[in-house]
């Protein structure tokens, strides 16, 4: 079985912020980006999980 996640694009979100900023949570689109401008990290929604995942 073949599981994947088929996005557009119109609804994906990329946020920015520094690492202490709290990240977005509740209705977040599943591979949605949020990169922290201080540390250059970048971290993914996955909307299975509901946590963000770092790149």
């Amino acid at each position: 079985m073949v599981s994947y996640t088929v996005n557009s694009g119109i609804t994906i979100r990329d946020y920015r912020g520094k690492s202490t900023d709290e990240k977005p949570v509740g209705r977040i689109p599943n591979g949605s980006s949020f990169y922290e401008m201080d540390t250059g990290d970048v971290y993914m929604f996955d909307g299975d999980s509901g946590s963000w995942v770092k790149q």
